[in-house]
């Protein structure tokens, strides 16, 4: 009776543990029918690549030297509490004084249409590649 309790211990927990470290290639194929006990070869090696306790605490406590680290440096930004239209205004200054007004005037359709047409017939095509 222990043993069928093992074995489903064995088979609940261990195995689907185990399956991620072997290649799936490499396991034999299951020798036994359903009325009779899997043989200790087939099931997976177990996992050699598994990191120790001392391991996942170093990277668990390098986690929290960073979340510590990002804390610091959000909590050092100074926040602007200004009004955004303060902001904005004083951006429109900035770029008014760098770059050209806009055209004063809107170019109709046609208007448009003969300016285009204007450049189309100065524009040179470029010759023709051999």
């Amino acid at each position: 009776m222990r043993a069928i309790f093992v074995f489903i211990a064995v088979v609940c927990c261990a195995a689907p543990a185990m399956a991620f470290a072997q290649d799936a290639a490499t396991t034999p194929a299951p020798s036994r029918g359903l009325d009779t006990m899997p043989r200790w070869s087939e099931f997976p090696a177990p996992p050699t690549d598994v990191p120790t306790a001392a391991e996942i605490k170093r990277r668990v406590e390098a986690e929290k030297a960073k979340q510590r680290q990002l804390n610091a440096e959000v909590s050092a930004l100074v926040w602007d509490k200004q009004e955004p239209e303060v902001i904005a205004g004083a951006a429109r200054q900035e770029i008014a004084s760098t770059l050209p007004a806009p055209a004063d005037e809107i170019l109709t359709p046609e208007e448009l249409q003969a300016f285009v047409a204007k450049l189309r017939a100065q524009a040179v095509p470029p010759p023709v590649a051999d």
